[in-house]
């Protein structure tokens, strides 16, 4: 029988990942957008484009108006 604390550490895991997961997709969502000034290959969400979009991404794109929610999405999820 499982343990009651065990069980309740399996769904805390478990949400912390659904709640990575749903960010990751709405990170892409807002990646999607064409008027973002981002080269296509840096649109996928992996962890080597993450990390070139937290260091580029204001470059051509300061006054976009999802920029803040892209860079605090960002973070969150590396």
């Amino acid at each position: 029988m499982i343990k009651t604390n065990t069980l309740s550490q399996i769904f805390k895991e478990h949400n912390i990942e659904v709640d990575r997961i749903s960010k990751i997709r709405t990170l892409q969502t807002f990646l999607n957008d064409t008027t973002l000034d981002i080269p296509l290959m840096r649109r996928l969400v992996t962890m080597e484009n993450l990390r070139w979009i937290l260091r580029n991404v204001l470059v051509n794109n300061a006054e976009h108006v999802n920029i803040n929610r892209i860079i605090k999405l960002t973070k969150e999820v590396i």
